[in-house]
C-alpha cells in the first residue's frame, strides 16, 4: 500500500503534533501523513488525576480528531496524567490513543499506557490540592537555584528531570502509541472495512 494517510491529531500543542507526526511517518514509511491539526476537547480535567481518566482523554481527543466529514483515515490523542499509589507515592504516565475510522460500522479505538514514572515525595499532596504538576516541578528547581520554565517541562515532561538516565516524554509517549497501535492492529481483522 503507498499513497496518503490523512490523520488527525486532538491537541494544537507543538510537540504532540510533531509526535503524532514522527509515529505515524515511522509506523508507515511507505506513506504520505497528511497531518491535520485539530483543537479536540478531552473531555477531562486540565492534569488527569487517575490512569482512567487519562486514556480517557487521549481517546476523545483521537475520536474527536477523526469524527466528521473528512479524508482522516487515524485520529490520534495523547494525555499525560499523574497517579496516587496506595502508599500515598505519585507516579506520572503518559497516554494515548489512536482512532481509525471504519467504512460503514463507526470509529474504532484502542489506547496505551507508558510505564510509570514516580515524582519525588512532596509532590502528591500538593498536586492533591490542586496544583499542576508543571508548577510543582517549577517550584521545586526555582527552590534549588534552578530556573526551568513551563514549556520546557511540558516538551520534556516531568520525568525528564527526576529520571537517570533520563526518560523524556518523547520516549513516554512513544511506548503509550506502540501499545495502543499494537492494540488496533490485533483488534481489526483482515476483513475489517477500513
Amino acid at each position: 500500500m503507498s499513497g496518503t494517510i490523512g490523520a488527525g491529531v486532538g491537541s494544537e500543542k507543538p510537540f504532540k503534533v510533531a509526535m503524532a507526526k514522527e509515529f505515524l511517518q515511522n509506523e508507515f514509511s511507505s506513506e504520505k501523513i497528511d497531518m491535520e491539526v485539530l483543537r479536540a476537547d478531552s473531555g477531562v480535567s486540565e492534569m488527569p488525576r487517575t490512569i482512567g481518566e487519562a486514556v480517557e482523554g487521549a481517546s476523545n481527543r483521537s475520536r474527536n480528531a477523526v469524527s466528521g466529514d473528512n479524508n482522516r483515515h487515524f485520529g490520534v490523542g495523547l494525555e499525560g496524567g499523574v497517579f496516587f499509589k496506595d502508599d500515598g507515592s505519585m507516579g506520572l504516565i503518559e497516554a494515548a490513543a489512536i482512532s481509525i475510522k471504519l467504512s460503514d460500522t463507526g470509529i474504532y479505538t484502542e489506547s496505551g499506557v507508558s510505564d510509570f514514572v514516580k515524582m519525588p515525595e512532596g509532590f502528591a499532596d500538593r498536586v492533591r490540592n490542586g496544583e499542576l504538576l508543571g508548577n510543582v516541578v517549577q517550584d521545586y528547581f526555582r527552590k534549588r537555584g534552578r530556573g526551568i520554565s513551563i514549556e520546557e517541562i511540558q516538551e520534556n515532561g516531568s520525568a525528564y528531570y527526576f529520571t537517570n538516565p533520563s526518560v523524556t516524554r518523547h520516549e513516554m509517549m512513544t511506548q503509550a502509541l506502540k501499545s495502543a497501535l499494537g492494540k488496533l492492529e490485533e483488534g481489526l481483522s483482515e476483513d475489517t472495512p477500513v
